[in-house]
């Protein structure tokens, strides 16, 4: 994706130390009870700062430690460097074991979401899709039909977490047009570009699109 950078990682690329975490990131691990929670949370971290890193968006100099990627009121992750916010955007998810991260520059939003290709019931389809996605998984064939429930529910995730509203949000209010690589997620009049990868059971999907500065509001609406 143009203007992004992703990774995906295991949690057992995951250092077992913590001294590449910085003080206020040591803070909030320590937070986690459950040792999931906290293998998650880590996997995330490593992936945000390797993806960091990679895309050239912060000084060369900058550590692994240096960089800390904190919580915002909204709980969406932040990236922080030498105390103050930089000018970065990113998106973290984790699933059974892998997680990934996208980073862009700050003038667009972002958002991503791994979720593994399984069996869905026809009722969790019935509650979260719009009556043209539900149409849409009705017409699949049976083959299909799991990646493209799957499909339908991360992108829902990444337009939704791009938009810092995440589930908070009726999923109803985003409808999503699938197509071979790449979606389209509507949102109250907007319309976001995204792309999804399938690997093996993994399916990863992103949202990167130009800053707006209402689109808060459209969804409050």
């Amino acid at each position: 994706m143009r203007d992004a950078t992703w990774l995906i990682v295991s949690a057992a690329e995951v250092p077992a130390d913590d001294g590449w975490l910085g003080p206020h990131e040591r803070v909030a691990l320590d937070v986690f009870g459950f040792e999931r929670r906290r293998a998650d949370w880590r996997a995330g971290r490593w992936a945000a700062k390797q993806a960091v890193l990679r895309s050239g968006v912060v000084p060369a100099e900058a550590t692994l430690a240096s960089l800390e990627i904190l919580s915002a009121d909204d709980g969406c992750p932040e990236l922080w460097l030498g105390g103050e916010r930089a000018g970065v955007k990113l998106s973290i998810s984790h699933r059974a074991g892998a997680a990934v991260a996208l980073v862009c520059g700050g003038h667009k939003i972002a958002g991503c979401d791994l979720e593994l290709v399984e069996r869905r019931a026809q009722s969790f389809a019935m509650d979260w899709f719009t009556p043209g996605e539900l149409e849409a998984v009705n017409r699949a064939t049976q083959a299909s039909r799991d990646r493209l429930v799957t499909l339908i529910w991360s992108a829902k995730e990444s337009a939704l977490k791009a938009v810092r509203i995440g589930l908070r949000a009726d999923t109803r209010d985003v409808e999503i047009s699938p197509g071979a690589s790449e979606f389209v997620a509507s949102i109250h009049g907007l319309e976001l570009p995204g792309w999804w990868r399938v690997d093996g059971n993994w399916l990863m999907t992103a949202v990167v699109a130009d800053a707006t500065a209402n689109v808060e509001e459209r969804m409050r609406c």
